[in-house]
């Protein structure tokens, strides 16, 4: 985390389309298949900027129908997505994790929710104190279907 050194790790999890749905009112519409809220946890929020996230993503029988993979984060009632570098998921097989640093600054994000139009967190703010992320599939232009499985998910 934002060179302290320590690492967080989550085990292997499984998701089908039978779990998951559009998540609406966002823009685009997008589906949130692997969700973690921190304080459910009994985790605080973490600081995001800087971090190096990695991501290994296999897809079994997974139709996305020109569906993409990316990461986001969400604070202050406002949710961002780094759509800069899609994550990659292969069919069948695991590939190597998917690699990036987090950044606030100059890279490739977008606002897709905001509860209070009148309180809109700005992506340096969501990251420097991330309630809940997790990894999202945005772009279908039909009802995504399958299952997605998460091998590895590492922050540091």
């Amino acid at each position: 985390m934002g060179g302290t050194g320590r690492r967080r790790r989550h085990g292997v999890r499984v998701a089908d389309h039978t779990r998951w749905s559009v998540d609406a009112p966002e823009r685009p519409i997008s589906i949130l298949p692997f969700i973690l809220y921190r304080n459910w946890v009994g985790e605080p929020p973490i600081d995001l900027r800087g971090t190096e996230i990695s991501i290994q993503l296999r897809g079994d029988d997974l139709k996305l129908h020109g569906a993409e993979c990316y990461f986001w984060a969400h604070a202050s009632g406002t949710r961002w997505h780094c759509r800069g570098r899609p994550l990659t998921i292969r069919d069948g097989c695991w590939d190597e994790p998917s690699r990036f640093t987090v950044e606030s600054v100059g890279t490739a994000c977008y606002r897709s929710w905001v509860r209070d139009p009148a309180i809109v967190a700005d992506l340096d703010t969501v990251l420097a104190g991330a309630g809940s992320y997790g990894i999202s599939l945005v772009g279908f232009s039909h009802e995504v279907s399958g299952k997605l499985a998460m091998g590895s998910f590492e922050i540091r």
